[in-house]
């Protein structure tokens, strides 16, 4: 079951054929067409967000795409993962640690763990300013087989290690199991908020409340 939340309230869609693409970097798709003509479709704006519910769980996920046809409209929406995106760590190191205790270390307000990785060997992350989100996709190319699942829902992180998983016997062919669409609009690069940094650290903090960044919330409230 598909809802979809605005400003007046939560609007259910009427539909079922939709499909949740399980990404290796745990930032999961939703996928659905829907009428045109539906009543809807007009509130359905880039970065509106929507609960996808079944018998497996839920998630929250956001409009990142609306291709819209002569009679039917695609819509491709992304996990919502803004609270870890909101925070910014300049010149990050994390020091010699283990893939639980980095993400341990990053964790957004309200979030927890559940490292099942059983990965004990230490490593150390550099980078300029990522977000939680960009050091979490670091993680996976410096710690071998690792990727993330995320339940947006009870707010918590999963470190899975794909190298001790069981082959389930899936498959994939061109006709069978993949779809590829082309998108008019696109909000993949959506950003509020805009942080600015001189030389040894400068940041315009003291004339701007102790803020570091300026944000602009005309498009979105996000």
């Amino acid at each position: 079951m598909l809802t979809l939340y605005t400003g007046a309230g939560a609007v259910p869609l009427q539909i079922d054929d939709y499909y949740v693409k399980e990404l290796a970097s745990g930032i999961d798709e939703l996928c659905f067409s829907i009428s045109i003509w539906d009543d809807a479709y007009p509130q359905i704006q880039e970065e509106a967000s929507i609960r996808e519910e079944s018998p497996d769980g839920a998630a929250n996920y956001l409009v990142k795409a609306i291709d819209g046809g002569k009679s039917s409209a695609n819509i491709k929406c992304q996990l919502d993962l803004d609270e870890w995106k909101t925070a910014i760590y300049v010149g990050y190191n994390s020091g010699s640690k283990t893939v639980g205790e980095v993400v341990a270390d990053i964790l957004p307000t309200g979030w927890t763990l559940s490292n099942q990785s059983g990965i004990s060997y230490r490593r150390t992350i550099h980078m300029d300013a990522p977000t939680p989100l960009e050091i979490l996709e670091m993680c996976r190319s410096t710690y071998n087989g690792i990727t993330f699942r995320f339940d947006n829902i009870a707010r918590v992180v999963t470190i899975v290690n794909m190298t001790t998983g069981q082959n389930l016997g899936a498959f994939a062919t061109r006709d069978l199991n993949l779809k590829k669409n082309d998108y008019k609009g696109k909000s993949t690069g959506f950003a509020t908020r805009l942080y600015a940094y001189g030389k040894n650290g400068l940041t315009f903090a003291d004339i701007n409340g102790g803020k570091p960044y300026v944000e602009n919330h005309s498009y979105s409230d996000r």
